[in-house]
């Protein structure tokens, strides 16, 4: 059953023991096989002030609707939709906290196979259209995207921009178009 004691939040965590190895082989910073989610919007602040000079870079926020859908599977037959309303929604999410807790002896064993799966929402915005930007300013804009690619690529995965782009070719001409990426 769940607890009803109140405790304080930690922020989620989880092991990435594989994975911060396979890191560490390419010569990323070691985050001791835990990695904080609740860091993540505020990394990605400190770069947009210090790498995104044109300040196109906005947080956005991602709201959920009030009419969730669950999709059920009995055996072998077609899926069943079913409508979930606040009080399910509720009682899922316990159901399934309930389980995590009862596979892993209320955390005292390691989840060593688990996924987590994180939305990081940002919108790039411009001030002019494409061909605008082309013709009138003289300004490519997939540079600026793929600088703002990068830039959260970068934060979110702890890694230097170079270890993200292919081919020297490649490389050498992001350098050119946004040298002060390579100073993270």
């Amino acid at each position: 059953t769940a607890s009803t004691k109140k405790t304080a939040k930690k922020p989620m965590t989880i092991n990435i023991d594989k994975q911060q190895k396979m890191a560490d082989m390419r010569g990323t910073p070691s985050d001791h096989g835990v990695h904080d989610f609740t860091s993540i919007p505020r990394k990605l602040d400190m770069a947009f002030v210090k790498f995104e000079t044109d300040a196109v870079l906005r947080p956005t926020s991602i709201e959920v609707g009030e009419t969730w859908r669950m999709i059920r599977y009995l055996s072998m037959s077609e899926p069943i939709m079913e409508p979930v309303n606040l009080e399910s929604r509720k009682s899922e999410r316990n159901k399934a906290l309930d389980l995590l807790d009862a596979l892993s002896r209320s955390g005292s064993l390691p989840i060593s196979a688990g996924e987590l799966h994180v939305i990081v929402a940002v919108t790039h915005c411009f001030d002019k259209s494409v061909t605008e930007a082309v013709i009138q300013a003289n300004v490519n804009p997939i540079e600026k995207l793929e600088k703002s690619m990068l830039i959260v690529t970068a934060c979110i995965h702890n890694v230097k921009p170079a270890g993200l782009v292919k081919g020297t070719s490649q490389l050498e001409s992001v350098m050119l178009h946004s040298p002060d990426l390579f100073h993270m």
